[in-house]
């Protein structure tokens, strides 16, 4: 079940850019698609290394946000800095436990999967080795 926050786009979400090589650049047009499309209070959070991903600032935004964004770019990067960290002990026990999205493009969905997929190129996708 979703809030009625969510629904009246007043959900705290944060976007975080740590996947793409421009986050600069496309944390805040995600900001401004998700305010276009409604969303009142979306921020972005820049986290560039894994002692950032537990600093209480960082840890304390993720604490109050109802959704949790992950921009696309290199999965791989997200897990290695993320794995093990205060943020990803807080976005398992989020996602298990409370009213709270998720939500991932390219990268950002990809990297929350079992078995994750990485490097390779977009010609091989489809190619399956017999």
């Amino acid at each position: 079940m979703i809030t009625e926050s969510v629904h009246q786009g007043n959900s705290q979400i944060e976007i975080i850019t740590t996947a793409s090589k421009i986050p600069k650049e496309v944390g805040p047009e995600y900001a401004k698609a998700l305010e276009y499309l409604g969303a009142k209070n979306a921020a972005v959070l820049h986290i560039e290394n894994r002692e950032e991903a537990s600093q209480p600032e960082i840890v304390e935004r993720v604490k109050k946000a109802d959704v949790v964004m992950f921009t696309g770019g290199d999965q791989l990067r997200l897990t290695s800095y993320f794995r093990g960290t205060e943020l990803h002990d807080l976005l398992l026990k989020k996602y298990q436990n409370e009213d709270f999205i998720y939500a991932g493009t390219s990268a950002g969905a990809a990297a929350a999967s079992i078995n994750m997929i990485y490097q390779g190129s977009s010609s091989e996708a489809l190619l399956k080795e017999r």
